[in-house]
């Protein structure tokens, strides 16, 4: 059962919000091509038979596909979004605007997974992992930066999971 529910298994990864080539909010041509080709590689994620997706929860990236799941659930797509939390208590010091949006996502949410008591050096990288190696597909954000998201696609590959890279389409789409 539980390599069947692997099988049937997405995960995001990508920037906060700051870390990105362009403003992210809506309106921003870039942001909404961004929320776009997202909501339609997790469609072609459900259509391929993916029914739960891992989704980190960070701000940026992360908030934005849970939301992007949770609106597609709400249109009637049979998905379910589980959040890897890393330790209790990530979103204090955010932004108003960023805690509401998460506290939104996780009272959505279909399992919430709080991976480490509290925080550590590796908390992020432990989540990171977590959900990597509970799905067979990622779909992220990666332009090549270093960071988080570098080492979650290395993680990915090395652990040949299918990637849907969005910022190759998004570079793609503007060419």
């Amino acid at each position: 059962m539980q390599n069947l529910d692997r099988l049937m298994s997405a995960c995001f990864s990508g920037y906060r919000a700051q870390k990105f080539p362009f403003p992210f909010w809506e309106g921003n041509r870039e942001y909404d091509a961004l929320a776009l080709q997202l909501e339609e590689a997790v469609r072609a994620a459900i259509n391929a038979g993916y029914a739960f997706f891992y989704c980190g929860a960070a701000q940026g990236f992360d908030l934005l596909a849970a939301e992007t799941v949770l609106r597609l659930r709400e249109m009637g797509e049979d998905v379910r979004l589980r959040c890897a939390i890393p330790f209790p208590g990530q979103a204090e010091g955010w932004p108003k605007s960023w805690r509401q949006r998460y506290e939104q996502v996780l009272c959505q949410s279909d399992e919430l997974l709080t991976l480490s008591s509290c925080y550590s050096r590796g908390c992020y990288q432990l989540r990171n992992r977590y959900m990597v190696d509970h799905s067979c597909r990622l779909i992220c954000y990666f332009d090549g930066r270093l960071g988080g998201t570098a080492a979650t696609v290395r993680y990915a590959m090395k652990k040949k999971l299918e990637i849907v890279n969005l910022a190759a389409v998004i570079c793609e789409g503007n060419a």
